[in-house]
């Protein structure tokens, strides 16, 4: 494991991503995001589709800097291929104040490094639909309960994953993610696009270097899997990712969620001690994260899982 690597490690749980705008011709903006790594001064290859750029895509591609607050969750598995980005998430306000989300939408932004944005998504019926997603969006219903679905790249087409999900004990279970090869989620490195800019860009830069001020923390939270077991052709890293609106404070008994977006492992899994991490996104919401490794295989690089 390169130094930079292990330094980070030893600061478990922390890991700060640095950002900034600059002027460049023709009008134009570069935006620039570098998250640390062994080769962390790499330039990512298509930075439109890394899970943290696509966080900002409502700044860059319509100019408005009301994001909300965004931040980043990144795995640090070194035995698999070092740090990498798993998914980020934005939470913004939203006209309906009932339930857990109490006046917001938490948008979810995975990786599909692998999949180029695309999910095999098994629906209720058993059958097989493709679709092209940009995000995840949990929002509350009236009666409580929250709504699920993805829209696409093109935002005029939008998935239905799951109408309702109830909320139990405070919390409820956003997705699960299953990771057998690690080399295929989003790198990290400098995430560099090169942005149009059609008004004052003097204004604009203000605007946006004010909005990640205020709405994206330099520190984000680095989660760490469990050490390996003997046979690493069959480790798998499972991480659950709740909602809630009290600190869990420990690790919560994880199942399978019903509609996948791929294949369960091969073999019945056998899940080691879990890590849990907790991040605090708004006074009275903490976004829970367990981190796990299973016994088992998959039948795909990386499986993304949201409860029916």
């Amino acid at each position: 494991m390169r130094f930079l690597e292990s330094s980070l490690m030893r600061n478990a749980g922390r890991y700060r991503i640095r950002r900034s705008l600059s002027p460049v011709s023709q009008g134009n903006i570069e935006v620039t995001l570098t998250l640390p790594g062994a080769f962390g001064r790499r330039l990512v290859s298509e930075p439109e589709k890394h899970c943290l750029m696509r966080a900002f895509d409502r700044m860059f591609t319509q100019g408005d800097s009301r994001t909300g607050k965004i931040g980043a969750l990144v795995l640090a598995d070194p035995a698999r291929g070092g740090i990498k980005c798993l998914a980020s998430f934005a939470l913004t306000t939203w006209t309906r104040k009932q339930g857990i989300l109490g006046g917001h939408r938490f948008v979810l932004f995975p990786s599909w490094r692998a999949g180029s944005n695309t999910l095999a998504f098994v629906n209720s019926s058993g059958n097989s639909v493709l679709f092209d997603a940009h995000h995840i969006t949990f929002e509350p219903n009236k009666d409580g309960t929250v709504n699920c679905h993805a829209t696409g790249v093109d935002r005029a087409k939008k998935l239905s994953i799951n109408r309702r999900l109830e909320v139990e004990d405070d919390r409820i279970l956003l997705c699960q993610v299953l990771v057998q090869d690690h080399q295929s989620l989003d790198p990290v490195g400098q995430i560099r696009k090169t942005v149009p800019c059609f008004s004052d860009r003097g204004r604009v830069i203000r605007e946006w270097r004010e909005s990640f001020k205020k709405n994206f923390p330099r520190d984000h939270m680095l989660l760490i899997p469990p050490n390996l077991t003997n046979d690493r052709k069959r480790d798998v890293v499972m991480v659950d990712m709740y909602l809630s609106n009290k600190a869990i404070s420990s690790p919560q008994k994880g199942t399978y969620p019903g509609v996948v977006f791929s294949t369960l492992p091969t073999q019945s899994a056998k899940a080691i001690p879990r890590k849990h991490y907790l991040i605090n996104i708004w006074p009275s919401l903490n976004l829970s994260v367990d981190v796990t490794r299973l016994d088992g295989t998959l039948r795909s690089k990386v499986m993304w899982a949201f409860e029916s």
